[in-house]
């Protein structure tokens, strides 16, 4: 993604004073669990972009600091077209738990729909699940605003029964940090502080209104067609916090305590 290779870039830049960091691209086509056991070792892999509840935080440097600034917290469907005029009744977190969720075995956010309540489906990869929908095994893809259209655009054809729904998001709470592989600690503390300069200093707030104007243009639009999920799997010291992201190019998201 361009927005997590200029947000390294950045790191760069601001830790010019402290020494180069040569940080070289991973672009191995692996699943989320290699993913992961290859940062575990650390060998090939050792400064990654994860979720906030991702169990590798454990053996890890993590800076948390909410580099998307919690927009990904925001999820839209992909369904099949015969459902749509159904699904424009659903208004409310009871109403949309009569549908089944499909999600990529391994995701974490699988365990937040079934939290929830939710009934769920699984597939072990993106390709399997719009098979899957196409042919009424579950009935709902949510996927992040970030990355929807990309991916509803590589899965379909034009003969495609699948529609992406614009109506209707769901919200979860879903911080994205930077971890450091353990053995990285000088690494870790010159990311860290780059990372808590840039947020302090409106720079990666900037940069996620650059990246994703288009995104945060929808959620605007969603006024109140916004339902929101609890996600208890957040650390307990994240709980207490709320995540916003920005509207506008004047205003600034944050963390802030309700």
């Amino acid at each position: 993604m361009a927005f997590n290779a200029t947000v390294l870039q950045t790191i760069i830049d601001y830790s010019l004073s402290e020494g180069p960091i040569l940080l070289k691209p991973f672009n191995a086509r692996i699943s989320v669990q290699r993913y992961f056991r290859e940062f575990e070792r650390g060998d090939n892999l050792n400064v990654i972009f994860m979720s906030a509840i991702t169990d590798v935080s454990k053996s890890s440097h993590v800076i948390e600091i909410p580099v998307m600034r919690g927009l990904l917290g925001y999820r839209q469907f992909i369904l099949h077209k015969g459902n749509k005029s159904r699904f424009n009744k659903v208004h409310t977190l009871d109403a949309l738990r009569k549908w089944t969720v499909g999600q990529i075995e391994g995701w974490p956010d699988l365990d937040v729909y079934r939290a929830n309540e939710f009934s769920t489906i699984g597939s072990h990869d993106m390709s399997g699940l719009f098979r899957m929908l196409v042919h009424g095994r579950y009935d709902l893809l949510p996927l992040g605003l970030v990355e929807i259209e990309a991916e509803y655009n590589k899965q379909s054809s034009k003969e495609t029964p699948l529609i992406r729904d614009n109506r209707l998001i769901v919200y979860y709470p879903w911080p994205i940090f930077l971890a450091v592989h353990e053995r990285e600690t000088a690494l870790a503390k010159i990311m860290s502080r780059a990372l808590t300069l840039m947020a302090e200093d409106g720079t990666l707030d900037n940069l996620v209104v650059k990246f994703f104007s288009v995104e945060l243009q929808t959620i605007k639009r969603a006024g109140d067609n916004i339902i929101h999920l609890d996600n208890p799997f957040l650390p307990a010291h994240l709980r207490p916090f709320r995540f916003v992201t920005p509207t506008t190019n004047n205003s600034r998201p944050a963390i802030v305590q309700p």
